[in-house]
């Protein structure tokens, strides 16, 4: 009997090691392909990710009545950033994070910028919207976000990770696709909360440096655009004095300020092709000595403008 039980136990030692020997070395392949897969991507990063270099991009509205205008600017040497968003309105606002990780915010011509703290690594993803860059920045950055990496037989890179978002840092996951030479194209982010999936694909501007894709605007259900890139701007040695918050606060003045006149432009426009005179605009009553030349040069941009606004409106009836 007890001889019977020992060649029993022999035998489930042996179908036992079998198992093992066949199986283990599968799964040690499996998480090693997973491994390596993560590991490629990571080392992809460093040659994707422009080592220096600051990139500034500035966004128009579509809408031929209204004077919305948006600026969003990246250092990457430093990792600040900083985002401006006038339209003449109570809304308009600029705000950014410094090199050292301060994240500061203000009113054009209202409120000066205020330190309001710091935050973590994911905070490049406040200019995500104009740089798609800056997610492949966050993950180098912190790869512990990580979830999972994948390799597709077309080259595109599947990468599921955590999504930091909102002043509680609610955690969403989300899945980035990134095309074979380092570009990303779509991005789903899915809330725990509702289990809602959200889809963003990235078109790219014509006008986008070589080193940096810059999206082509902010679109509605429709496929359309609301706003456009006019403008951008990479400057290859960098220029991290540009993302203070004393630069950036004057900037968004500057820019509060075009559009102030780019509005009074258009209703001067109208109002002299309805053959109604135009409301005198009132006079604020600075001290023309400190802003002798900045106010010649805004009287040629106003003129400009309303030269170009007023052929537009002429045009278009």
């Amino acid at each position: 009997m007890a001889r019977q039980q020992l060649q029993s136990w022999y035998r489930c030692i042996r179908v036992t090691a079998l198992v093992c020997i066949l199986f283990y070395p599968c799964a040690w392949v499996a998480a090693g392909v997973i491994i390596d897969d993560q590991e490629i991507f990571l080392q992809n990063l460093q040659e994707w990710i422009p080592s220096h270099g600051s990139v500034i991009a500035v966004y128009q509205s579509t809408n031929k009545s209204a004077v919305g205008r948006s600026v969003a600017g990246l250092d990457f040497r430093t990792g600040a950033i900083f985002g401006i968003t006038v339209s003449g309105s109570q809304w308009d606002g600029y705000g950014g994070v410094t090199g050292q990780g301060e994240v500061y915010r203000g009113q054009p011509e209202v409120s000066h910028a205020k330190i309001s703290g710091k935050v973590g690594m994911m905070s490049v993803l406040g200019v995500a919207d104009s740089f798609p860059v800056a997610y492949l920045i966050a993950l180098r950055d912190s790869p512990q976000s990580i979830i999972d990496v994948k390799r597709e037989s077309a080259g595109d890179w599947v990468v599921e990770f955590d999504y930091p978002t909102g002043p509680q840092a609610i955690e969403r996951v989300g899945t980035l696709i990134v095309s074979g030479d380092g570009r990303p194209k779509s991005l789903e982010l899915l809330d725990p909360s509702t289990g809602t999936p959200r889809l963003t694909e990235y078109v790219y501007s014509p006008r986008s440096p070589t080193k940096v894709a810059v999206v082509q605007g902010v679109r509605v259900d429709d496929g359309s655009f609301k706003s456009e890139l006019v403008e951008v701007q990479f400057i290859p040695g960098g220029r991290p004095q540009m993302f203070s918050p004393e630069v950036v606060e004057k900037l968004a003045d500057d820019q509060l300020r075009a559009i102030k006149l780019r509005s009074e432009a258009i209703q001067v426009a109208k109002a002299i092709s309805s053959g109604r005179s135009p409301e005198p605009v009132p006079y604020a009553g600075s001290d023309l000595r400190r802003i002798r030349w900045p106010l010649v040069a805004t009287g040629v941009v106003a003129i400009t403008i309303g030269v170009f606004v007023l052929l537009r409106v002429r045009k278009d009836s």
